[in-house]
């Protein structure tokens, strides 16, 4: 049986080091609870450049 946990985060503002970190982290946290063994983590990060989200009214808030 498989499960799968789908989560996006969206920007590119992070560190090489604060990646490594987040990575550790997610796969610390899922093995406490709900108890998925840390090489059944994968991660894929998919960095978005501010400049390319429109958060509603057709604006471009991160540029303007």
């Amino acid at each position: 049986m498989y499960d799968t946990v789908h989560h996006a985060v969206c920007n590119d503002t992070r560190t090489m080091e604060q990646k490594r970190t987040l990575y550790s982290r997610i796969a610390e946290l899922l093995q406490l609870e709900p108890g998925i063994r840390p090489e059944d983590v994968f991660i894929s990060l998919i960095e978005i450049k501010q400049e390319n989200w429109s958060l509603g009214c057709g604006l471009a808030q991160y540029i303007d």
